[in-house]
């Protein structure tokens, strides 16, 4: 995946590569690993097909079983004591 594109956002030379994506669904936080996006090393930005995302709210709506899953720790500001 070393195929460059040019970033809409800054102008810079994005590149291939496969990310984790997060995102809720409804109440959940879910995790897509190996996602195929393009990033800019430059400004940061990141890219996902529409063809991946597409996949990825597929899977979600037909409820297909996570490869695995794992713990997220929450904390709320609001409770936290002010240093």
């Amino acid at each position: 995946m070393n195929k460059k594109h040019i970033c809409a956002s800054c102008g810079g030379r994005s590149i291939s590569k496969r990310i984790s994506f997060e995102q809720r669904w409804g109440e959940q936080l879910v995790v897509f690993e190996d996602v195929p996006a393009h990033e800019c090393p430059q400004c940061g930005s990141v890219w996902i097909a529409s063809k991946a995302l597409r996949s990825m709210d597929k899977a979600l709506q037909n409820g297909e079983k996570p490869t695995h899953k794992m713990t997220v720790p929450v904390w709320s500001l609001s409770r936290l004591k002010a240093a």
